[in-house]
């Protein structure tokens, strides 16, 4: 049987939910890619060697959000001057919006991982 590798790995937009509200023109987004298998197979590591009491870890969830967001458009500084994209800078995002991403990556991941299966 051949093994069967997608060599085309697209990433893809996302709109977190507290910017699908509205009828704002310049919601915030993040590109997100899919993760390789390399990635895959380093994060499910994390996950079961450092396990906590919650079941995931804060290195697991870094390791996610800098393997699967490439950059992100309509995030701004304080003063409103846009922030220029750097994976360093993904740690002061808020919390819920660090949270939804990681469930997004892991979801998008979950879902390849079964598309290898079959």
């Amino acid at each position: 049987m051949a093994i069967t590798v997608n060599d085309k790995l697209t990433a893809t937009w996302f709109t977190p939910s507290s910017e699908r509200k509205g009828k704002a023109k310049n919601k915030a987004g993040f590109l997100i890619s899919p993760l390789t298998g390399m990635q895959y197979v380093g994060i499910s590591s994390l996950n079961d060697d450092e396990l906590d009491k919650s079941g995931i870890t804060t290195d697991y969830i870094k390791a996610l959000l800098d393997g699967g967001i490439k950059d992100w458009r309509n995030i701004n500084k304080v003063d409103g001057k846009p922030l220029k994209f750097e994976v360093d800078l993904i740690d002061i995002l808020p919390a819920e919006i660090l949270m939804e991403l990681a469930t997004e990556i892991m979801n998008r991941a979950a879902v390849n991982e079964k598309e290898r299966k079959n």
